[in-house]
């Protein structure tokens, strides 16, 4: 036995042949219930009774006889270290094995299952960042070992190698297991969440961004509920203070519709010289008055969800929670993004008590989130901010005619 596991997904523990490289099985079994008590370093015989596979992994899902022939059996020397290996070429061969894989953060943190975040992650196996490839570990571990961010670099030490379907998950269930060094300085910019419409049609919809202080948004993200997460991470470019950043969803395919261009399939540039860099007459629905940027994913989920931003360490400057005033239930990734909201020292979403703000019940989240009868075109109706106010709470929040690239009525110029 190799390793012993309970976090939100249950207990269980694994179980690897004694050389390194394995094979290796994950047990979904809690050890408790087993006589004698399963221990890190026991040499066992049992019978596995069933077998099944959850998210593409191989699992027992019932065992009988458990012996325990010896026990003190040195599992650190199973550990393989796969920093040089390509472990989403070779998940198969690797799964559940001890692993030891050092790299660095290349993403802001994304929701990998209820209790848990993750972050995309390059090692010299696996050079190029998706989401095939990430850093994963519990809420309480990563609020616990404080920033993590893009451009810090990462170890994790001898922990058996997850998967969700062909996706290869680095996993750590302690705060010991990794280790975060060199990480950036935060950037000087601020952005709040000015307004947005999450229920164009096609999948045309629109977040706008307002700069409270300028600077440069290098490694800064939009996050959303959709098709992509985030929905938006910054190139290295320069804003001011009082100026106005929209981004638009959309697929080439829907570009016309989407108002991204007069005619054909190509996304927009996105504009990072000047607001003027790609204007009106070439991609309808962008703003000479703001930065346009260009997603070019689908659109965004409508009837629950959270829009924040975050800054290049992934700390959230600002959230809004949303309902669509219909929904009965909350969607997982919404409640993901809830708990990035709130993770840091200041809740971003509040309930109407000033309490940071929860997804279940549902009655509780539709209380606290947004709601209002947003158009389903771009110049229809849109959830924004009637004032300069942000007490991180739904009534900071109005739904009204938009003024995309604009202040909204009641606001005015930050001094």
């Amino acid at each position: 036995m190799t390793y012993l596991k309970n976090d939100p997904e249950g207990p269980g523990f694994f179980i690897q042949s004694q050389t390194a490289g394995g094979p290796a099985l994950y047990v979904h079994v809690d050890p408790a219930s087993l006589t004698p008590s399963p221990a890190v370093g026991n040499v066992v015989s049992m019978t596995i009774t069933d077998m099944g596979t959850t998210g593409g992994q191989r699992r027992a899902l019932a065992v009988s006889g458990v012996v325990v022939n010896s026990t003190g059996f040195n599992v650190g020397s199973l550990v393989q270290d796969a920093t040089a290996v390509d472990l989403v070429a070779q998940l198969d061969a690797h799964e559940s094995e001890l692993v030891t894989v050092s790299g660095s953060i290349a993403s802001a943190q994304g929701t990998a299952g209820t209790g848990f975040r993750a972050y995309q992650i390059t090692t010299t196996g696996v050079a190029a960042p998706s989401n095939a490839f990430r850093l994963r570990m519990p809420d309480t571990v990563g609020s616990a070992l404080g920033t993590i961010a893009a451009g810090c670099s990462f170890t994790a030490t001898a922990t058996p190698l997850w998967r969700f379907n062909t996706d290869a998950q680095v996993q750590v269930w302690q705060t010991s297991e990794l280790s975060i060094t060199n990480c950036p300085s935060a950037g000087a910019a601020r952005l709040a969440v000015n307004e947005f419409n999450t229920n164009i049609a096609n999948g045309c919809d629109i977040i706008e961004l307002r700069v409270v202080t300028g600077g440069d948004l290098s490694g800064y993200t939009v996050q959303a509920g959709g098709p992509t997460a985030p929905v938006l991470t910054f190139p290295s470019f320069n804003v001011a203070k009082n100026d106005f950043i929209l981004v638009h969803t959309g697929t080439g395919t829907n570009m016309v519709s989407c108002g991204g261009a007069a005619s054909g399939t190509v996304v927009p540039t996105n504009e990072t010289t000047a607001k003027t860099d790609v204007p009106p007459a070439t991609a309808p629905a962008n703003s000479d008055s703001a930065w346009d940027f260009w997603t070019g994913a689908g659109g965004l989920t409508n009837t629950t969800n959270i829009v924040l931003v975050a800054d290049n360490l992934g700390a959230v400057q600002d959230a809004v929670a949303w309902w669509d005033g219909a929904a009965t239930s909350v969607n997982s990734t919404t409640t993901g993004l809830m708990a990035i909201a709130n993770g840091g020292t200041t809740p971003q979403w509040v309930d109407v008590n000033g309490n940071a703000a929860v997804t279940s019940p549902v009655a509780s989240y539709t209380d606290a989130a947004v709601s209002g009868a947003a158009g389903n075109t771009r110049t229809g109706d849109s959830a924004q901010r009637p004032s300069d106010a942000d007490t991180n709470r739904k009534a900071d929040w109005g739904v009204a005619a938009p003024t995309w690239g604009a202040l909204n009525a009641g606001q005015s110029i930050l001094p």
